[in-house]
């Protein structure tokens, strides 16, 4: 093998390296702390200025809350690095999950 080729293939595995070692580190996620009401309230503040929410309700891993601001609820979760806001209607009613498979179904 001469030195050229030697080089190439040195200058590509060093170029790989640097590839793989820059996306592993760009995948490092910040540090987010878990919500409080009073967090809960400042980010939906900040997406949402012109509603007041009545009661906000956070869960207890600290990854998500709901709150309500008359007929509309306020849904705010963790994505990533981050928190992201949802508005959509308030519902009542019980709402859950269907068994799986439904009955009636079969294989």
């Amino acid at each position: 093998m001469d030195k050229a080729l030697l080089i190439q293939y040195l200058g590509s595995v060093l170029a790989v390296v640097f590839m793989v070692g820059l996306a592993w580190w760009a995948r490092i996620p910040r540090p987010t702390p878990p919500l409080d009401e009073a967090a809960a309230r400042a980010l939906l503040a900040d997406d949402f200025p012109d509603i007041n929410p009545e009661q906000v309700w956070i869960a207890d891993n600290g990854r998500g809350a709901v709150a309500r601001a008359g007929d509309r609820a306020l849904v705010l979760f963790r994505l990533g690095d981050s928190y992201v806001a949802r508005l959509v209607a308030w519902r009542d009613e019980f709402v859950g999950a269907a068994p799986w498979p439904p009955k009636g179904v079969r294989a």
